[in-house]
């Protein structure tokens, strides 16, 4: 049985787009997200919607987790891609699995996986690679 407690104890804010509601502040959402609306104002660009998991969890928080949990550092990233391509998950600036994402039409990124599904597999590389993590564990 897979352990879902992570993702069932989020603060709303890490589940759900706080600033869809009308009594929303841009405090009421973590640091990281707060620094992506303000990038976004600085370029004129359109309101930042944090990317997220086929299951409704947001990205960041979901990285944060698994990088603190393996001491690994995370990053997905397109790498010559054209749009509809896969994107790669790097773990420690290894290429690690690759990912389908797309844009949907509220204008956030979905990664075609579950947050559930996307922790499994970072594992599954983890114990593939068969390293200590970076605190030589």
């Amino acid at each position: 049985m897979t352990d879902r407690s992570h993702a069932d104890s989020r603060r709303p804010s890490e589940r759900c787009d706080p600033l869809g509601s009308d009594n929303a502040e841009v405090e009421d959402v973590p640091p990281w997200w707060r620094a992506a609306i303000r990038e976004h104002e600085r370029y004129d660009l359109g309101p930042y919607l944090p990317p997220r998991f086929s299951d409704g969890v947001l990205l960041e928080p979901e990285i944060e987790r698994l990088e603190d949990e393996h001491g690994v550092e995370i990053t997905i990233m397109g790498v010559n891609v054209r749009v509809g391509d896969s994107w790669t998950v790097f773990l420690d600036g290894e290429p690690a699995f690759e990912t389908d994402r797309r844009r949907t039409p509220e204008g956030y990124t979905l990664f075609e996986l579950s947050s559930t599904r996307f922790a499994e597999q970072v594992r599954t590389e983890l114990d593939a690679d068969d390293r200590p993590d970076s605190r030589g564990q």
